[in-house]
C-alpha cells in the first residue's frame, strides 16, 4: 500500500509538473510575441521619426533660406532709402528692382 501511494503521489507530481512546464511554455511563448510586437512598433517609431526628422530639416532650411532671403532684402531697401541717388546709379540705371 505505501509503493501505491508513493506511486500515487509521483504520478501526480509529475502530472503537476507537465502541467506547470506547458504553463511555463505559453507564458514563454506569449512573452518573445510581445517582444517581438515591442520591437516592431519600436522600428516604425524609428522610421517616423526619421522621416520628421527629415521633413524638420527641410523646413529649417527653407526657413533659413527665407530668412536670408529677408535679410538681403532689408538691406537693399533700407540702403536705398539711405540714399536714394545711388539706388539707380552705374549698371542698374533704368532697371526695375526684382524680386526673386
Amino acid at each position: 500500500e505505501a509503493c501505491g501511494q508513493q506511486g500515487a503521489a509521483l504520478l501526480a507530481a509529475r502530472t503537476e509538473l507537465a502541467t506547470l512546464r506547458e504553463e511555463v511554455h505559453t507564458e514563454e511563448n506569449a512573452w518573445r510575441e510581445e517582444e517581438r510586437s515591442c520591437e516592431r512598433r519600436r522600428r516604425m517609431f524609428v522610421h517616423q521619426a526619421g522621416e520628421q526628422r527629415s521633413a524638420l530639416d527641410e523646413l529649417l532650411e527653407e526657413i533659413r533660406r527665407l530668412e536670408q532671403q529677408r535679410s538681403r532684402k532689408s538691406k537693399r531697401s533700407f540702403g536705398a532709402r539711405a540714399s536714394p541717388s545711388s539706388r539707380r546709379s552705374g549698371s542698374d540705371a533704368g532697371r526695375s528692382p526684382s524680386f526673386s
